[in-house]
């Protein structure tokens, strides 16, 4: 497996992503949405650093595939006007194709 540096980024930003999204839906609080955000990106960034096994792994290659179906699928639901559905759909595929990659070792 390549040094891995698309898969940790990624997996970065979808963790914020997700815990903005959250917190904006359990509060409506900009503040407790930027303090989430600030709170998951650190943790994420502290997991794709460590030797855990987590989607921060993937090799730059499926990181890349999974970003770019990431996107598709989060423009699509913006486009049809359901942005919370693209991104839940997103991040189910985000982590299939990382667990199809770690079956697949």
């Amino acid at each position: 497996m390549s040094d891995p540096r698309v898969g940790p980024w990624l997996f970065t930003t979808v963790t914020a992503m997700l815990a903005g999204f959250a917190a904006l839906v359990l509060s409506g609080s900009l503040p407790v949405v930027g303090v989430a955000v600030i709170v998951a990106t650190v943790a994420a960034t502290a997991v794709g650093r460590s030797e855990l096994p987590s989607p921060a792994r993937m090799s730059d290659r499926r990181a890349a595939g999974a970003a770019a179906l990431f996107a598709v699928v989060l423009g699509a639901g913006f486009l049809g006007g359901e942005p919370t559905t693209g991104l839940l759909v997103g991040m189910g595929l985000y982590l299939t194709v990382w667990l199809l990659g770690v079956g697949s070792r």
